[in-house]
């Protein structure tokens, strides 16, 4: 029960640790699918924006991400960007990387002793649809002792849809 805590404690925690900065311009806004801009019958790809976030257990063995949560995907000119925050004693760490119409999501959970709980990779998720992605991600979850072993792990569906 505590592994399935700890996941959603990870996917609540993901709207948190990204932030939005409204001075810089938008990298992809204007780029459609096909590489161009301005096209309306073509898809836009500005991804970021926050989303609703649904994960699906695909394999693995650590069990369901019962929690829906929130996800910030923040502007950047470089488009990467990179968040650390401290919550319930924990370093939270979420790197976002953009790419066209699509994005890589990385998250670490590392407790106050320094020993990693949780990580998260994401490395191609799609825009199916305008203000709706999906891909998958993959989970591991360690056990507390040292050396560090993993305790499960997983693949999830992750299908993020952009709050209006």
């Amino acid at each position: 029960m505590h592994a399935q805590h700890i996941a959603s404690v990870l996917i609540l925690s993901l709207v948190a640790a990204c932030t939005s900065d409204s001075s810089s311009p938008k990298s992809d806004a204007g780029t459609t699918m096909n590489g161009e801009g301005g096209d309306d019958a073509s898809l836009e790809c500005d991804l970021t924006g926050t989303y609703f976030v649904l994960a699906t257990a695909v394999s693995g063995n650590c069990g369901p991400l019962t929690s829906p949560a929130m996800l910030t995907v923040p502007e950047s000119r470089s488009g990467v960007a990179t968040e650390t925050e401290m919550q319930f004693g924990r370093s939270l760490t979420t790197t976002v990387v953009l790419k066209g119409c699509s994005l890589r999501l990385a998250y670490d959970v590392v407790s106050s002793n320094g020993t990693l709980e949780l990580s998260l990779s994401a490395d191609d998720l799609q825009q199916v649809s305008e203000g709706l992605l999906q891909g998958r991600a993959f989970i591991e979850r360690y056990a507390p002792t040292m050396p560090q072993t993993v305790a499960c792990e997983g693949v999830y569906e992750l299908t993020m849809s952009k709050r209006p």
